[in-house]
């Protein structure tokens, strides 16, 4: 028994299951290692059947432009996937500055699942946003984003200028979205230095460092508790950026 087997729509296929692949690996919250690697094959799969009709016209399979194709689909996997990444840790360099602020970064903990090291608040705040991600809907809209790619991003062409333009915009989005993300808490954690300072030189007599730090743990946490309801809208505009930047 012969299958009848189209040789554009493999090469279609191949190509799109090498970018799914590669943003798989780089982008959150797929590349983390409690997810096994063949439902991670399997999701790359799926994608790459969803998106092999998007690529028109695919290369010859096996020749040069082919594999310069495979290169290229490669590299924008990766780069997609990094972009995500940069915009997702925004949430865990919101936490971390929580941390310094409130002397929590001493209790820095490795992290088997993203094989770094993690501080208390940091953590807290990555999982909230994994969790609140898929609660809200954000990862679908990631999978189409990815899928439109194909789309702005053909598998014959890319534009670099473009790609370098979007870096610079994501690192200072990165900066200044962590720092709104965690300014509830920094600001109060900051006036509970300022009214520490004044009591120590009011009562130089009282035990300032006995007094503040568990003052400071518990502004912090009372803090973080309040400020947890605003984390969906930020998930939600980071969804969006990220499916804006799918479009390259």
């Amino acid at each position: 028994m012969q299958v009848p087997c189209d040789s554009f729509l493999f090469s279609a296929f191949f190509l799109a299951l090498l970018r799914a692949s590669a943003w798989l690996v780089a982008s959150p919250p797929f590349a983390n290692r409690s997810i096994p690697n063949r439902v991670k094959a399997g999701i790359a799969a799926g994608l790459a059947l969803a998106a092999a009709p998007l690529i028109q016209p695919p290369p010859p399979f096996g020749s040069v432009a082919f594999i310069n194709s495979a290169f290229l689909q490669i590299f924008v996997g990766l780069a997609l996937g990094f972009m995500t990444q940069l915009l997702f840790n925004i949430f865990s360099a919101a936490g971390q500055l929580i941390d310094t602020f409130a002397g929590f970064s001493i209790a820095m903990f490795y992290d088997p699942m993203a094989d770094v090291q993690s501080t208390i608040f940091g953590r807290m705040y990555a999982l909230l946003a994994t969790t609140l991600l898929f609660v809200s809907g954000g990862v679908n809209f990631m999978v189409r984003g990815f899928l439109r790619g194909f789309e702005a991003i053909p598998a014959n062409g890319i534009q670099l200028d473009r790609f370098q333009d979007l870096l610079v915009g994501e690192i200072s989005v990165f900066l200044v979205a962590a720092i709104e993300i965690a300014a509830p808490a920094l600001i109060v954690l900051f006036i509970t230095e300022m009214v520490l300072g004044i009591l120590a030189k009011a009562a130089p007599s009282l035990n300032i460092f006995a007094i503040g730090f568990p003052l400071r743990v518990i502004v912090a946490l009372v803090t973080v508790t309040m400020a947890v309801p605003l984390l969906l809208p930020s998930v939600s505009n980071i969804a969006d950026q990220i499916v804006t930047n799918m479009g390259w």
